[in-house]
């Protein structure tokens, strides 16, 4: 086989690939979980695939959120490059997340075989932590508490007087 057709069949071969970036469309978490964004691709390479994943938030054209996202740094963490290799897994964790990390997150791989693929996307939503409707109705249930033994201690006091009063305005009329 001369060189010219080894080429031509190696090119084939990689192009026959059809590789498929896999992003679920949405995650949904509460405020200070963490939140898993899957990002898997197939290959039907029998070896383990060379390359890399970048992340980015909010546009296919964005910065890398390692490198230009300083409120991700120290939360996020990325699938090791063990698990990219042999299972094509590039996805991320990020820790502790507010609500200000909605949005759409994209996972870009750049595969020494293919060159780069992006995935559709994922919307991650971020819901408020439900407690904290509950701890400030637990608070104002707490002051009424409060006001409501207030009042009743008062009025106790009050029903004491009167009888005391009227016990001696009784007493002095005998």
């Amino acid at each position: 086989m001369e060189t010219f057709d080894l080429i031509l069949l190696l090119l084939t071969g990689v192009a026959c690939q059809n590789i498929i970036v896999f992003q679920p469309p949405t995650v949904e978490v509460t405020e200070g979980e963490k939140a898993h964004l899957k990002c898997t691709f197939n290959s039907t390479a029998e070896d383990s695939v060379t390359g890399s994943a970048i992340w980015k938030k909010g546009c296919e054209t964005a910065k890398s959120l390692l490198e230009h996202d300083d409120q991700m740094k120290g939360r996020l963490e990325m699938a090791n490059a063990r698990d990219f290799k042999t299972k094509h897994d590039a996805s991320i964790y990020i820790h502790n997340v507010t609500e200000r990390d909605s949005g759409i997150y994209y996972c870009e791989l750049d595969l020494v075989s293919v060159g780069k693929l992006i995935g559709s996307g994922t919307y991650l939503n971020v819901k408020r932590l439900p407690c904290n409707s509950q701890v400030a109705l637990c608070e104002d249930l707490w002051i009424l508490s409060i006001v409501r033994i207030s009042l009743t201690s008062l009025l106790t006091i009050a029903m004491i007087v009167f009888i005391c009063i009227s016990c001696r305005l009784s007493v002095k009329d005998q």
